[in-house]
Order: structure tokens, then sequence, then C-alpha cells
């Protein structure tokens, strides 16, 4: 009867660790289902292209300069007229017209408000404009700081 009672003692045992060894290879499992979820997000979407730039782009309050630098480099006083007086400037693509808006960075709800070249309202249409875009609008490249 002793055997019986450890076979029984040990089988719990070996029961409770089929339960833990079952409850960690299904956390491998969806630690791998994660991986792979998050391998698979790495491609660039269509929302991607609308936030990335090669380009950060600046306009002077003080005197209407239009800049850019390279996306690793950031300005903070304006280098023509050394006022701390830039602001970041985005772009609104207007899907009517295929047309992009580059104004000012704005903390308001109305953004651009309209396509400057066909009016049309253009609330949720904000872009990164590229350094192409920049130079279209008219900005100068600006050396380093």
């Amino acid at each position: 009867m002793q055997t019986l009672e450890l076979t029984s003692h040990r089988l719990g045992e070996v029961r409770a660790s089929a339960t833990v060894m079952r409850s960690g290879s299904s956390l491998l499992s969806l630690a791998g289902v994660i991986l792979v979820l998050l391998g698979g997000c790495s491609k660039k979407g269509p929302g991607m292209d609308a936030v990335e730039t090669d380009a950060n782009g600046y306009y002077c309050r003080n005197c209407q300069a239009r800049m850019f630098t390279e996306r690793r480099v950031f300005l903070e006083d304006c280098p023509k007229c050394c006022e701390n007086a830039l602001v970041d400037v985005v772009g609104y693509w207007c899907e009517t017209d295929q047309y992009l808006t580059i104004r000012p960075q704005v903390a308001s709800p109305e953004g651009a408000s309209v396509c400057e070249k066909c009016g049309v309202p253009l609330k949720a249409a904000r872009v990164s404009p590229r350094e192409k875009d920049l130079l279209a609008w008219g900005a100068t490249k600006a050396e380093s700081p």
C-alpha cells in the first residue's frame, strides 16, 4: 500500500509538471505568433509614406525665410536673421488635384484649411514633405548649425 501512495503522490507531481510544461509551451507558441506578426509589420504601409521624409522643413516667422535641412539636422534659430522664430512646416495632400500645400505647422484642428490650388478642405490630409517638395515650395537648404 505504501508503494501505491508514493505512486499516486508522484503521479500528482507528474500531472503538475505536465500542466506547467503545457503552460510554458503555450507561452512559447504565443511568443512565436507575436514575433511572426511583428516581423510581418516591418514592411512599410501606405501610412508610413505620409510620415517618413528625407528633410526637415522650416519657416521663419520673423524674416519669412523658407528653408530645409537634412533629416538628421535640426535648427533652433533662423540662420538668416538669427532669431528664434522658426516653425516646422507640414504638407497637406489634396487628392482632388494631386497637389501638396506646404504651410507652417499650427496647433489647430483645421490644419491648412484649404488646398492652395483648388480650395478643397484638407483636414485629414497631413503628410511630411520631402526635400523635392520643399524645393518646389521655394525653400533653400540651410547649412548645419
